[in-house]
């Protein structure tokens, strides 16, 4: 009879492996919120058929506007991924951003399997540059800081605990927010503040 073992093979005659396949598994960059009017697209190129790729052409765009192809060559054996930066894109604006990629023409022929081609990423451009110093005094494994959106209470940045028998040394991080209101608050898990008689510690943002 003709039962499940054949049609499973039957099934398996006429969905071979594709030969040429590629496609954009994963975007490194752009993602969350950048401090820069420029991005470097850093994006995971993946064979996904059964050649080795050679090359193939990788599609990208900001917010679906100027198209830009990259032309990309190596030797990427069969399941096998490499990580493809692409040139860096000026001038963008402040706010929310999309960006999307796809690749097409692997090895220079039809992409039959054009499902796993495409990827997408949402970013947003900050202008806001922010500096946090921090003194930290002799117990610094009691401090810890936390920025939140002060409409939504959402986790922007944190920091800490740091090491004891640290004082005065200073904590220097650099932020970026989007515009907004914001919430910074400071703890000292002991209650006694960082200042003054275990060491001169000071904050300032």
């Amino acid at each position: 009879g003709y039962g499940m073992v054949d049609a499973y093979q039957a099934l398996l005659s006429v969905a071979p492996q594709v030969q040429d396949d590629a496609g954009i598994s994963v975007i490194n960059a752009p993602i969350g919120s950048i401090c820069s009017s420029s991005i470097t697209p850093e994006v995971v190129l993946n064979n996904f058929g059964s050649n080795t790729l050679n090359s193939v052409t990788i599609n990208y765009a900001i917010d679906n506007a100027n198209w830009t192809t990259y032309n990309w060559t190596g030797s990427l054996a069969s399941a096998s991924n490499a990580v493809v930066t692409l040139p860096t894109i000026s001038g963008l604006s402040a706010g929310s951003h999309t960006f999307d990629v796809y690749t097409s023409s692997p090895n220079g022929q039809a992409d039959n399997n054009s499902v796993n081609d495409a990827n997408s990423s949402n970013f947003s451009v900050a202008t806001n540059a922010l500096t946090l110093t921090i003194v930290l005094d002799n117990y610094g494994s009691e401090t810890t800081w936390e920025i939140r959106d002060a409409n939504t209470n959402q986790l922007v940045a944190s920091g800490g605990p740091y090491q004891n028998a640290s004082a005065s040394t200073v904590i220097t991080r650099n932020l970026c927010v989007a515009d907004g209101c914001y919430d910074f608050t400071i703890f000292d898990s002991y209650g006694d503040g960082i200042c003054c008689q275990w060491g001169n510690g000071s904050y300032e943002l």
